[in-house]
């Protein structure tokens, strides 16, 4: 997976997740196996509907997933 999108789901890092439309479409996509049990761990989480940080890097990252399989 790459460094960066492994950082921003494992870490949550809000600060690191616009960098990911930096990151080539071909990675992303790639990425996509290993990506989404991270994601549904996040949002499967008890604390998600009230954690606005992890919200956010879900959105961002299904942003950036979306953008990279259109």
């Amino acid at each position: 997976m790459h460094e960066l999108l492994s950082q921003v789901l494992d870490h949550r890092d809000l600060s690191k997740a616009g960098a990911l439309f930096s990151v080539r479409d071909w990675d992303i996509v790639s990425d996509l196996p290993a990506a989404t049990p991270k994601l549904k761990h996040i949002f499967n989480s008890s604390s998600y509907a009230s954690d606005s940080n992890a919200q956010s890097v879900v959105e961002i990252c299904l942003a950036r997933i979306t953008s990279a399989v259109r």
